[in-house]
């Protein structure tokens, strides 16, 4: 699959609830839903973030997961893994938060990875768009994936071990309107929770009533974008790009082309095909000509020896 001749890909998709109207949005602790408004042709619209950079990140690399590990289509693609003293699998790159840079991988007990990483990255004399480029190279050699969503490890090479995502996406709503219900908890045995100084509903005992508020939205679009000037600029070769390329199509195509269940009340599925939105007359191959080239990729990467011969396995002590 060879890049086109541009920056970068950019693609859209109309989503909907799988039933009625309603939906509940990603939420944050100190903030609640992300709200906003949005200054348009048409005046000011109420927006808000359904799903952020981060979330879907995640949600792109859950397609890639099956319950022991990669799924087929990413077979012979090397990932870092995390094993018991069976070598039985109970993690990787794709399952842990901030990727090779997991606590588990990096800080434990096992230092392979962490070694590893020092030996052929190291900062001696380096720049820092030296270091940048050789941990590029790393990750294509060792875990390929985490190349599309980025990765950063302070601690090495003077902080210069970090790269930015290829691959990235979110959902955004607008013309958006709040739903408000409420839920509420009967307590049969004791309506106050005070009998035998239960501690009320603090302890969860008692009646409980809370409020909650789910949207409503005129449209609701997902959005991914694919940046091939920066994938380009880690300078790993024609056989890497169009590698990561058609990774990252395939990835798109399995999460658009599901129903896909956020959170308990953020049920979605696609309204419409994924439309290129950029580069004008680019034509996004199908899923099934995403893993025909997937596989093709895979076997010309090994065949031109740009992975390693066997997948990092770090064993977890267990604290």
């Amino acid at each position: 699959m060879e890049p086109p001749k541009t920056t970068r890909i950019l693609l859209e998709c109309e989503l909907k609830p799988v039933q009625g109207y309603r939906f509940q949005p990603t939420g944050f602790p100190s903030l609640g839903a992300a709200e906003y408004v949005a200054e348009t042709e048409g005046g000011r619209v109420n927006c808000l973030l359904v799903e952020s950079t981060q979330s879907l990140a995640n949600w792109l690399e859950k397609v890639c997961m099956g319950d022991a590990g990669p799924v087929e289509q990413l077979s012979g693609i090397p990932v870092v893994r995390l094993v018991d003293d069976d070598d039985r699998f109970i993690a990787n790159t794709m399952t842990e938060a901030h990727r090779i840079n997991s606590s588990y991988l990096l800080r434990g007990k096992d230092t392979a990875l962490k070694d590893l990483l020092e030996s052929e990255i190291g900062s001696a004399g380096k720049t820092a768009e030296a270091t940048k480029l050789a941990f590029a190279k790393f990750l294509l050699k060792y875990d390929t994936p985490t190349l599309l969503h980025g990765a950063w490890i302070p601690e090495l090479a003077d902080s210069n071990c970090r790269l930015t995502r290829i691959l990235s996406a979110f959902i955004d709503a607008t013309g958006t309107n709040p739903a408000e219900s409420g839920i509420a908890k009967k307590d049969s045995m004791d309506s106050t929770g005070k009998a035998n100084k239960k501690g009320g509903s603090e302890k969860g005992y008692g009646n409980i009533i809370n409020s909650r508020r789910e949207y409503t939205a005129r449209t609701i679009m997902l959005y991914f974008s694919i940046d091939l000037s920066l994938m380009r600029s880690y300078r790993l070769g024609d056989a890497a790009e169009e590698l990561l390329l058609a990774l990252a199509v395939w990835k798109i195509r399995k999460l658009a082309g599901d129903e896909i269940r956020f959170r308990t009340a953020c049920d979605l599925r696609a309204a419409s095909g994924l439309v290129v939105t950029s580069p004008e007359g680019y034509e996004l191959p199908s899923l099934e000509e995403a893993e025909a080239d997937l596989k093709k990729c895979i076997e010309r990467c090994r065949a031109e020896s740009l992975f390693a011969d066997k997948d990092v396995a770090v064993r977890y002590d267990g604290k």
